[in-house]
C-alpha cells in the first residue's frame, strides 16, 4: 500500500498529466509494461478489503470486482455504480445492464500472486523479462555499493571527510525503484481461462442470467460496444478529452478541497 501512496504523492508533486495518471492506475501494466511506476499505479485495484481465504470464493470474487468497479465510478466519474449490481434504480444514471457491461472491462482481473485456479499459465514471458530486469538491477546495485564504499575507504585514508556525500549516494541507490515483481499489483487471466461476463439476478453469483458484452454506458453519450474489452480501453474511454465529465469531477473535488464547498454539491 505504501508504494501506491508514494506513487500518488509523486504524481501530484511532478504535476503528472491527469489523463496519464488515470491510465497508469487503470491499466499501467498493459499500456506501460516496462515502467515500474506505472506497475505500482495498478495498486489502485487493491484498495479494498481482500480475503485470501474466503468461506465463499465465488461470492468473494464478485465482491472484489464490485469494490473495484464502484471505486472507479466514484473516483473518476463521480457516480455511484455499485447500487446497480442487484437491480435498476429509478433515478440512477447506471442501470443493472450498464453495470455488467462495465464489469466486462475488469472481469478478468486477478490480484497478482494469488494462486491461479485455471488450467493455463500466466503470461510467463513478460514476467520473466521483469524478473530478469530486477536481477540485473540488483547486481548493478551491489556493484555500485561496493565501489562507493571502496572509494569512501580510500578517501578516509587520505584524511578527506566525504562520508556525507558518499552515504547520500549509497542511500539513493538503495531507494531505486522497487523490484518489478513486488510492484505488480494485478494481472489478467490467460485468454484460455477467461470467464464470460453474465448478468446476475439480484447480484447473486449463483443466479446467472444472460451473457453480457463489455460496453460503455450512456453516462457520457450513447451506449458504445467495446472493440477491445480490456482495462486499457476502459482507461482510454475515461480519460478521453471527448468526455469532459472526468475532468469536471476532479475540478469540482479540488474546488471543494480549497474552498470547502464544490461547484456542484
Amino acid at each position: 500500500a505504501w508504494r501506491y501512496r508514494d506513487y500518488v504523492i509523486e504524481a501530484f508533486n511532478d504535476d503528472k498529466a491527469y489523463d496519464r495518471f488515470i491510465c497508469e492506475q487503470l491499466a499501467g501494466d498493459l499500456l506501460y509494461p516496462e515502467n515500474a511506476s506505472a506497475l505500482i499505479a495498478t495498486g489502485f485495484y487493491r484498495l479494498h478489503v481482500y480475503d485470501d481465504e474466503p468461506d465463499d470464493a465465488l461470492q468473494a470474487d464478485y465482491d472484489m470486482l464490485d469494490d473495484m468497479l464502484s471505486t472507479i465510478g466514484s473516483v473518476f466519474l463521480g457516480t455511484t455504480i455499485g447500487c446497480a449490481r442487484c437491480h435498476d434504480h429509478k433515478f440512477d444514471a447506471i442501470e443493472q445492464l450498464d453495470y455488467y457491461r462495465l464489469l466486462g472491462f475488469i472481469h478478468q482481473v486477478e490480484p497478482y500472486g494469488r494462486p491461479h485456479q485455471g488450467g493455463g499459465s500466466r503470461p510467463i514471458g513478460r514476467i520473466t523479462r521483469w524478473l530478469a530486469t530486477d536481477s540485473e538491477l540488483t547486481a548493478w546495485r551491489e556493484e555500485k555499493d561496493g565501489r562507493l564504499r571502496h572509494l569512501e575507504t580510500l578517501l578516509g585514508q587520505g584524511g578527506v571527510d566525504a562520508a556525507g556525500p558518499i552515504e547520500e549516494k549509497i542511500e539513493a541507490l538503495k531507494k531505486l525503484g522497487p523490484p518489478f515483481e513486488e510492484a505488480l499489483a494485478v494481472s489478467d487471466r490467460p485468454v484460455e481461462d477467461q470467464i464470460p461476463v453474465v448478468r446476475l439476478r439480484r447480484g447473486d453469483p449463483r443466479l446467472p442470467a444472460e451473457v453480457v458484452d463489455a460496453a460503455f454506458p450512456p453516462l457520457l453519450g450513447k451506449t458504445k460496444k467495446a472493440t477491445d474489452p480490456s482495462r486499457a480501453e476502459l482507461a482510454s474511454w475515461i480519460s478521453s478529452p471527448e468526455h469532459p465529465l472526468t475532468a469536471r469531477v476532479m475540478a469540482n473535488r479540488i474546488w471543494q478541497r480549497l474552498f470547502g464547498r464544490g461547484l456542484v454539491s
